[in-house]
Order: structure tokens, then sequence, then C-alpha cells
């Protein structure tokens, strides 16, 4: 769920039906989370609040002013918001063997890369359709039907966009960005290696642990690893029950081992 400035001063409540957490650092000393609710302030025209919550939005008001709202990158109302769901869990209501995460690539899904102060040209592309979210695009970014070049600079403001299919590529031509996509902040050097592993559960635990001779990343948007999985210096390990955990690395997979009956996806695309 997110709330974006419109330029006048606005007070936001809201309360979902399951868990609810901030994302990333939007979230000032003055907005509150309680629970399952929160509220806040949001003024400044294009800066906004962010947060990760499960099920649905049980109830939603403006005590004062009025803001943008956007559920899993498209807008809604202050009187639609509350017939939106969300199958993403908060970090908190997921355990060690149990992946909520579902492949989101045949769905729509939204990338948004925030300011950071620095002046920052970014390139992306996707395999499916990229289209402008909202008002945050300007002028001088370029978007075509599915790729897109631009600047963000001023810390906290940001570009978004809706899209299908898979990032196949994002680079920063110059200065640095924060990149989120649905929500979850990730690194942007996933997108440039080339080669993928998915481990997708059957319903009982699988354990696995992977090394390879580049780097390896976790791909969000395949499937988020657990706070339980580990990435370091080419290797991961984890488990998967119901869920997928997706990877994008580069090189040669060195080691492999997998205990369990879960499915495995390799695609190797540099030869």
């Amino acid at each position: 769920l997110r709330l974006v400035g419109t330029g006048t001063q606005t007070r936001y409540e809201f309360t979902v039906s399951e868990a609810l957490e901030a994302s990333g650092d939007t979230i000032e000393t003055w907005d509150t989370i309680d629970g399952t609710s929160a509220s806040g302030w949001i003024t400044t025209e294009g800066v906004e609040d962010t947060f990760n919550f499960a099920g649905s939005v049980t109830s939603f008001g403006f005590v004062e002013g009025e803001a943008e709202i956007y559920v899993d990158g498209e807008q809604v109302t202050a009187s639609t918001v509350t017939d939106a769901t969300t199958d993403s869990s908060t970090d908190g209501s997921t355990d060690s063997t149990t992946d909520s995460t579902t492949d989101s690539t045949d769905s729509q899904n939204e990338l948004r890369l925030v300011g950071t102060g620095v002046e920052t040209q970014y390139e992306v592309a996707v395999s499916g359709t990229l289209e402008a979210s909202g008002d945050t695009v300007e002028q001088w970014d370029d978007v075509s039907e599915s790729s897109a070049t631009g600047w963000v600079t001023t810390d906290g403001v940001e570009d978004t966009y809706a899209f299908t299919g898979t990032i196949t590529s994002l680079s920063f031509l110059e200065g640095e960005a924060e990149v989120y996509v649905n929500g979850t902040r990730v690194d942007p050097a996933v997108f440039s290696l080339p080669n993928t592993l998915v481990v997708e559960g059957d319903g009982a635990e699988t354990t696995y642990e992977f090394m390879v001779s580049g780097d390896i990343l976790n791909d969000p948007l395949v499937g988020a690893t657990e706070s339980d999985d580990s990435l370091t210096n080419g290797k991961a390990k984890g488990s998967v029950t119901d869920g997928i955990d997706a990877f994008r690395f580069s090189g040669d997979i060195k080691k492999m081992n997998l205990v369990g009956d879960a499915a495995l996806t390799f695609e190797d695309n540099d030869g």
C-alpha cells in the first residue's frame, strides 16, 4: 500500500485484516503502526508512505487532506481501497519452513526507483509490457512498450512503473537510486545476472545448497527467500515447502545438493 503526497497536508488512518509493516525508510517518526493499524501524515508532492500488508484493507480514511493511493501498483480511491487484497506477507508473518511468495511474472507488478539526492539516470527493460504508474514519471523520462529511461534525483521522490513479465535489465548510467519490486527493496545488480535457478516446493520441506563460480542473488519477482535462507560468497542455502525460492547468477554451478521433492528449474543464458 502506497500513499503518495499531492502537496496538501494530509493525515490518514487505515487498518488491515492480517499483518502490517513499514516498507523501506518511507515512514517518519510521526507516523505510527500499531498491530494491523497505521496512521500518519504525508504532504510533499511525490513523497510517499509505503506499507507491506497481508490480507485486505478493512478500513481507510483521510482525517484531513488527500493523497494518491496505490495497491500493488494500481491506483485506487479511499472508497475502493477496501476492495483490494494482497497475497504478500510481511517478514513477521512467515516462518522458516513455509514460503508464501508465488511467481508473479504473469501478473502486473510494480517497479519503483526512489531518489537518494544524487542525480541519477536509469535504464530498464522488461519481458512483457511496461507503463508509467500515476503521475510519477516526468516529461523528460522516455517510456516505450517494454522499456524506459529516466532521471530521479530528489531524496524520496520516485519514478514508478507497472509491468508484466520479468525485468530483463536495469542499470544506472550515472548516479544511484533505491529499487523496489512489489514493495520489496532489491539489489539492482540481480537484473544483470544472466542465469536463473528456481526451487519450487511441493508441500513437503526441501532443503537446498548451491555454489556458483560467479555471483548469485535472490530474484524476488519470481520467489523471495526467507530470513532463514542465506546468500554469501556465491553460495545459496535454504529451504522451501509450498513456495518458491528463485535466484539469478553468473558463471557455472560448482555444487548442488537438494534434499526433498521440490522441482528444480535451471536456465543457462551465458554458455
